[in-house]
């Protein structure tokens, strides 16, 4: 059984706190594979109206950071 140390840190900045979008959904596959053998991943995610991944991730038992951030798109783009 391998040890938390044997697993790789990593940190994942989502660009939307909601379970419906393809990047999500694509994202949360992708840490079913992953988690919990290979990695340790700290998810970060924006705080929005619709928070629904965090249901997800709590569910999974991973942790998670949501904070008050945007992402600088050009023209400027709420997400």
């Amino acid at each position: 059984m391998k040890t938390h140390a044997n697993k790789i840190k990593v940190i994942y900045i989502l660009h939307a706190s909601t379970k419906y979008t393809g990047a999500n959904q694509s994202f949360l596959k992708t840490l079913d594979e992953l988690f919990p053998n290979k990695i340790d991943p700290l998810i970060v995610l924006p705080i929005q109206e619709d928070m629904s991944v965090t249901n997800e991730l709590e569910k999974k038992k991973l942790k998670f950071l949501a904070l008050s951030y945007f992402l600088p798109f050009y023209p400027h783009m709420k997400t």
